[in-house]
């Protein structure tokens, strides 16, 4: 099994919603190992925004937002798991 420092799914992709994807990671087991950020736009329905955090999602940007907060968030992520190596 492959171990993500960070998967970083939007919600709103052409062929399958982030919540298609959230649900086979989940299915697969590969929630507890892998960090998996959510980024949507505001517009998001938060009943899916819900039940994917309640589900093992570790953190939500919503759109728009910089390069800067995204870069911080991944930053914190990888630095977590530098600390525990």
């Amino acid at each position: 099994m492959i171990i993500y420092d960070v998967i970083l799914l939007d919600l709103a992709m052409p062929e399958f919603s982030g919540l298609d994807v959230f649900n086979k990671l989940k299915e697969d087991n590969l929630l507890k190992s892998n960090n998996v950020m959510l980024y949507t736009a505001s517009s998001t329905q938060n009943s899916e925004i819900n039940e994917m955090m309640e589900g093992g999602a570790k953190y939500i940007l919503k759109k728009p937002s910089s390069i800067d907060e995204l870069l911080d968030v991944v930053t914190r992520f990888t630095i977590k798991k530098d600390e525990i190596q």
